[in-house]
């Protein structure tokens, strides 16, 4: 793995994902690497966020994805993460990207 960015080995399945869905993926919080995308509602009301965690040295990832809500004290309400190799990753990100869809409606977008 590339200790600057160890997402990198993971890119060439998260970048055409991204491309299929016209998302902009996140790289960078804080100056570390990440790899994140916000889904928001046109209201403004209703946010997702998915993420994954790093790989470890197999390769295997822990995707992440869950519906924000400001109001509560851990400021996420569903939340679902299932932790998979390179070979599942972009079934898992079509499936967690639908979640996300679901929660924030048909009109929301990404960020």
């Amino acid at each position: 793995m590339n200790d600057s960015d160890p997402y990198e080995v993971l890119d060439d399945v998260i970048v055409p994902w991204a491309r299929r869905h016209g998302i902009r993926v996140g790289t960078i919080y804080q100056d570390c690497p990440v790899r994140s995308v916000w889904f928001f509602d046109k209201a403004g009301e209703r946010r997702a966020q998915l993420w994954l965690d790093v790989p470890d040295h197999d390769l295997r990832v822990t995707v992440h994805v869950a519906a924000l809500d400001a109001a509560s004290i851990t400021k996420w309400t569903a939340h679902h993460q299932r932790k998979v190799g390179r070979g599942k990753l972009g079934a898992v990100l079509d499936e967690f990207r639908q979640l996300a869809v679901d929660w924030i409606g048909l009109d929301g977008f990404t960020g």
